[in-house]
C-alpha cells in the first residue's frame, strides 16, 4: 500500500519517536517549567546517489544570520495535533545565501530553509542531527520541497532531504562530511548529474 505524501511524512515525523519530557524543574529559576521536547530520527543513512535523486535543489549555501523560530501553526501559538498525538513541532526558517549550484535553479540568491528544533516561551524543542548554522559558514545542501504539517494543513517549504544526514560541513582537508556517515567533494556530487 502506497500512503500519499502528506501521511508518509506525519508517519515518519512519528516514527521519529518524539519524546516529550514535561518536567517540573526550573530550567531558568522563573516560577514556569521549562519543557523539552527532543525527536530522534530513526532512518537509515542515504547514499550519495539517493540524497541526490532526492533532492530538487543541492548546493553550497551559507547562512545570513537570520532565523525565525515558531510553532507551525499561522498564529505562531502552540497547539495540539490530533494526526501526531502529540505537541506540535517548532519549526525555525533560516535564511541562506546560494554560493554554487550543483543541481536545481534556486531563486532567488536567498533562500528560506525550514528546520525542526527551537525555544519558543518555555518550550524547547531538539532533533537530533539539526544543524546548528554558523553565519558565514558553507555547507553543502540537499534540499527538496515539501509540504510541512501545520495547524491549518500543510505548507510548502525548503527543507533538507533528511535532517542530519543531507546537510555537509566543510572539513579542513576541503571534503565536505555529514558527521562522518559520508565524506564526499563537490566534484564527486557534480559527478551525479551528468550520469
Amino acid at each position: 500500500m502506497v500512503l500519499p505524501r502528506p501521511l508518509i511524512r506525519i508517519s515518519l515525523i512519528v516514527l521519529a519517536t518524539l519524546v516529550v519530557v514535561a518536567s517540573g524543574a526550573l530550567l531558568w529559576g522563573g516560577t514556569r517549567p521549562h519543557r523539552i521536547a527532543e525527536m530522534h530520527p530513526a532512518s537509515a543513512p542515504r547514499t550519495l546517489a539517493n540524497m541526490w535523486e532526492s533532492a530538487d535543489i543541492v548546493a553550497v549555501m551559507s547562512p545570513v544570520g537570520t532565523s525565525k523560530v515558531h510553532w507551525n501553526s499561522a498564529n505562531g501559538l502552540e497547539w495540539k495535533s490530533p494526526l501526531l498525538g502529540s505537541a506540535a513541532l517548532i519549526v525555525r526558517d533560516d535564511d541562506f545565501e546560494v554560493i554554487e549550484v550543483l543541481k536545481g535553479l534556486p531563486q532567488p540568491n536567498i533562500l528560506t530553509i525550514r528546520g525542526v528544533g527551537g525555544t519558543v516561551d518555555d518550550v524547547t524543542m531538539i532533533y537530533d542531527g539539526q544543524v546548528d548554522w554558523t553565519k558565514g559558514r558553507h555547507y553543502l545542501l540537499f534540499l527538496r520541497r515539501s509540504e510541512t504539517p501545520t495547524k491549518e494543513g500543510f505548507e510548502a517549504a525548503w527543507t533538507e532531504v533528511e535532517i542530519g544526514q543531507t546537510a555537509l560541513e566543510q572539513t579542513p582537508n576541503g571534503r565536505w562530511s555529514n558527521h562522518g556517515l559520508l565524506e564526499v567533494t563537490l566534484d564527486e556530487v557534480a559527478r551525479l548529474g551528468t550520469g
